[in-house]
């Protein structure tokens, strides 16, 4: 009897969760300007039934979700949203489980939408006949016909409206190529908020939630140096086809990632100069725009040599203040 009970008030909480969830991702949906936040708070619901239930019915309450939000936004929408935002979920609560720290639950999250995405389109295209690529194209062709036509009511001048026309056929034609890193980048920036919530909410309810550690001990993996090497040999030596794609979106995507490296090292720096921690996030924002290619390569720099390491080694060597007055 107690187990039965235990089984009918999981699927409880799990029922109650995956309704939380669906209505999270339709607020997210429907409303403007916040609707995006909120929808960063869809995966936590997922976590809670994983930590409390275990992943199984974690899965259960994703399939569930999903299909109900099919019914609701339609079968293409319900499926990119719930199950990718799901996967999310599914990983952090695992994670918790197992006891990861916060930067493998942030990769796994981030590889797993990916995976998902894929499955996912590949799924339509195959089992339907459905190239939600074209899709998406299609839809972004439309919305900025729709633009420049509102731009020429408006009255803007030919030749802004030509400059708006070429602009627009530009980012069109680009899309396609640029579409894998931004997919990638897109679910890094997405597990990456996913887990900040979920740490804020499971904490509040009790849990044991690891942090990231802090912005300047970010640190880019060594192999990124290969992967970059890779990217720069496959734009020399293929103009076109798969394998520059592939060089293509590998550049972009370790570049971003020396960025931030460089953002990190610069934020090491002045938290040893003593800034406080407000002009240092101002100093960064102000000058990242501008200086993107020198933080970029103070990344590189940082990833290759180790500067901090190097930075902190020597001071290790310094003899303490009392011995050098001494002396």
């Amino acid at each position: 009897m107690t187990g039965a009970r235990g089984s009918t008030r999981s699927l409880t909480e799990g029922a109650l969760l995956a309704s939380l969830s669906v209505v999270l991702v339709l607020a997210g949906y429907y409303l403007p300007l916040v609707g995006g936040l909120i929808t960063f708070l869809w995966p936590v619901p997922i976590a809670v039934v994983v930590l409390r239930h275990g992943l199984r019915l974690g899965i259960m309450t994703v399939l569930t979700a999903g299909l109900i939000l099919s019914m609701v936004v339609g079968v293409v929408q319900g499926a990119l949203l719930g199950f990718t935002l799901g996967a999310g979920g599914l990983i952090l609560g695992w994670g918790w489980l197992r006891g990861w720290n916060a930067g493998r639950m942030v990769a796994v999250s981030a590889v797993g939408q990916v995976a998902v995405i894929m499955v996912t389109l590949a799924s339509f295209r195959i089992l339907l006949s459905i190239d939600l690529l074209a899709l998406t194209l299609g839809a972004v062709s439309q919305a900025m016909e729709a633009s420049i036509s509102i731009y020429s009511r408006l009255g803007v001048s030919g030749y802004e409206l030509g400059q708006m026309e070429a602009l627009a056929a530009a980012v069109i034609e680009l899309m396609p190529l640029v579409l894998p890193s931004g997919v990638v980048l897109g679910s890094v920036f997405t597990a990456y908020l996913n887990f900040l919530v979920a740490r804020g909410v499971l904490r509040r309810l009790g849990h044991q939630a690891p942090a990231l550690p802090p912005f300047s001990r970010w640190q880019v993996p060594v192999y990124a140096l290969v992967a970059f090497a890779a990217s720069l040999t496959l734009r020399h030596f293929f103009k076109d086809g798969t394998l520059f794609r592939l060089g293509f979106n590998l550049f972009y995507v370790i570049y971003l990632a020396f960025v931030v490296q460089g953002l990190s090292l610069a934020y090491f720096f002045l938290e040893r100069l003593s800034v406080p921690r407000a002009f240092r996030v101002i100093i960064l924002v102000v000058t990242v725009l501008r200086m993107e290619h020198i933080y970029a390569l103070a990344g590189l720099v940082e990833v290759g040599l180790g500067v901090r390491a190097i930075v902190e080694a020597r001071d290790a060597r310094r003899p303490p203040p009392e011995r050098r007055n001494n002396a």
